[in-house]
């Protein structure tokens, strides 16, 4: 594809917003901070660094 007018349903997808550049109003990103205090829309971190504790046959299929 040249261009994102190439795409399948160009027109759909423009309709819908979904293409849109223009922010909603009232929208802003937060501002990252160092503060050790969780703000109440935010949980902790895991304890463990991921992939430690996890059952290694956890998610596959049994041989049959």
């Amino acid at each position: 594809m040249d261009s994102i007018r190439d795409l399948p349903g160009f027109n759909e997808l423009k309709g819908a917003g979904l293409l849109d550049s223009n922010l909603p109003p009232g929208f802003s990103m937060p501002n990252p901070d160092d503060a050790p205090d969780l703000r109440e829309d935010e949980e902790p971190l895991e304890e463990e660094p991921l992939g430690e504790g996890e059952d290694e046959d956890e998610g596959r299929d049994e041989p049959s």
